[in-house]
């Protein structure tokens, strides 16, 4: 979703961060799952108190995106760095963890996005167990479960995942819809308060699995091994003062090849790009650097009407 500890640039490739336990969990990628040029922050709301909420696109990098940032962060001092998987039958998942397992620390099986790639249907939790228990004697490294708001919830499932054998469980703050063939997931901090404590009481007693909370909030002693943050951390570089609530232009869905944010203007809207891709922020109408810009559509979200599509016929 957006950028964490990585490469070279402020905010490296997309990534999770955890300040307490140094851990990396790469973007979820399915065998299909592509980078499209379809922008991925569909809506925000943002008022100073920190409130807001973001609707973003999972499974936007291709698995050999996601191959190569693993591969330099595993130059990097950290604790952990997984990847992210999901398919739609085990042998999907059997492909991905094949591809990973000698690149990562540990694999995380994304329940929450399978739970919606399987369709919501009834039946779930046994799919998911025999997916589990499949795939832990096929990987050589560590296997991670991820559980999210939106698929059934019960202790159950999580006291079989801990028989089956899997490593640590992460519990997603952030529910995953479906509205026609797109799948969206949802942040916002008053979202991962109330699910960090329906977490914390399903949790959290009678289960040693070690567990991690995917957050948009930072919550010392929450009784997690870890707190993982993401879009968090773009909202806390945001400059950008006041309230904001502009509809998505459709327009910005699909973006043509060629084609880059251009901001008139504004000096605030250019602070928004947590990829610092606007370098120039004069009053003149800026392109958004095309080494830089991953079409996040922050942007735009925030600034409306001051942010176009654009295309350079020059090099200046």
């Amino acid at each position: 979703m957006i950028r964490g500890v990585g490469s070279d640039s402020p905010f490296p490739p997309s990534t999770l961060i955890s300040s307490e336990d140094r851990a990396v969990i790469l973007p979820t990628v399915s065998p299909t799952s592509t980078f499209s040029r379809k922008t991925r922050i569909e809506v925000v709301r943002y008022t100073p108190g920190g409130d807001y909420a973001v609707v973003t696109r999972p499974l936007y990098m291709s698995v050999e995106d996601a191959l190569e940032e693993a591969r330099k962060l595993k130059n990097r001092e950290l604790k952990l760095v997984a990847a992210s998987v999901v398919a739609d039958k085990l042998s999907g998942f059997q492909y991905l963890v094949e591809a990973f397992d000698r690149e990562v620390d540990a694999i995380e099986v994304d329940l929450g996005l399978f739970y919606a790639i399987y369709g919501f249907r009834r039946g779930f939790e046994s799919y998911a167990i025999d997916i589990v228990e499949e795939l832990i004697p096929y990987s050589k490294v560590p296997l991670i479960v991820k559980l999210a708001p939106s698929m059934p919830l019960n202790r159950d499932l999580i006291y079989e995942l801990g028989r089956a054998g899997v490593s640590r469980v992460v519990y997603s703050t952030r529910p995953v819809y479906v509205v026609g063939s797109e799948i969206f997931r949802v942040h916002s901090t008053h979202l991962s308060m109330i699910y960090s404590r329906l977490w914390r009481r399903l949790a959290g007693k009678n289960f040693t699995i070690p567990s991690m909370l995917a957050s948009d909030i930072a919550y010392p002693n929450s009784g997690f091994e870890a707190v993982l943050l993401d879009v968090s951390i773009i909202m806390e570089k945001l400059e950008f003062g006041g309230h904001v609530k502009n509809a998505f232009p459709e327009k910005w869905l699909y973006v043509p090849e060629g084609l880059y944010p251009a901001i008139k203007g504004l000096r605030e809207c250019a602070s928004t790009c947590p990829y610092n891709a606007f370098s120039d922020k004069s009053n003149e109408i800026v392109v958004a650097d095309k080494n830089l810009c991953d079409m996040c559509g922050l942007c735009i979200s925030l600034c409306g009407s001051n942010v176009t599509l654009a295309k350079e016929l020059t090099p200046k």
